[in-house]
């Protein structure tokens, strides 16, 4: 299942049907089957809710990513868009907070 939903997100964005992507990639993320799948799923599920504009989802998804994966290779694009939707959000405490660490 967890696989399937990965790769149905995936195919959704290909054909840009993307809500129906952000639907399949949070129900992959959500099963801990695959950790690989899970956390590839977690950063595009974060990654979409952006590009969205589901800027409340995306702190979320963005944060939970941050914890969960500290050592991720998709760390530095994580941190450029949380640095922007703080921005975007008007959290400026926050995106300077983000920024000094």
């Amino acid at each position: 299942a967890q696989l399937a939903s990965y790769y149905m997100g995936v195919a959704y964005m290909k054909i840009d049907q993307k809500n129906l992507a952000l639907t399949a990639l949070n129900q992959a993320r959500q099963l801990d089957f695959d950790l690989n799948i899970q956390a590839e799923a977690a950063f595009q599920y974060a990654q979409l809710s952006y590009e969205l504009g589901h800027l409340k989802l995306a702190i979320e998804a963005l944060q939970e990513f941050k914890q969960a994966y500290p050592t991720s290779q998709h760390m530095k694009t994580i941190n450029n868009l949380l640095s922007q939707v703080y921005l975007q959000t008007q959290h400026y405490d926050l995106a300077i907070a983000h920024i000094e660490e």
